[in-house]
């Protein structure tokens, strides 16, 4: 719901913009058709997340989910993707990174730890993504 909110909010803040822009832009004398392509422009060019935060954020995710099935299920101990998924603690499109290749989850004492395999779709090489990456 919040979330519904935000959005909403985001979408009165983008056409306020947007005619704010529209205004000046009439006030300029471009033509209609120079409007047009600017909108669209701005509407096509708004930032997108990369990959890899995609990428870290969907690891984080698989990780909560993890932690969660361990402190819920009795006599849990490192639960797989498909234990996750069969126990409602992370939908089946989130076990897959953003280049559609599962996540590696590794239980290492009580230490969990989640990768995406990244671009290259191999896992144990230098462009995998773990959970914990510090990005800038």
């Amino acid at each position: 719901m919040l979330r519904a909110a935000m959005r909403a909010g985001l979408i009165a803040i983008a056409v306020l913009v947007s005619v704010v822009l529209a205004a000046a832009w009439v006030g300029v004398g471009a033509s209609p058709l120079d409007l047009a392509r600017a909108l669209v422009f701005a509407a096509v060019s708004r930032p997108r997340r990369s990959l890899v935060e995609r990428a870290r954020d969907g690891a984080r995710a698989v990780k909560a989910a993890a932690v969660m099935h361990i402190n819920l299920e009795d006599g849990a101990s490192c639960p797989t993707l498909e234990d996750l998924v069969r126990s409602n603690h992370l939908a089946p499109a989130s076990t897959l990174d953003p280049w559609g290749t599962p996540y590696v989850l590794r239980c290492e004492g009580d230490d969990i730890r989640v990768s995406s395999a990244g671009r290259d779709r191999i896992a144990g090489t230098g462009d995998d993504v773990p959970h914990d990456i510090v990005l800038r």
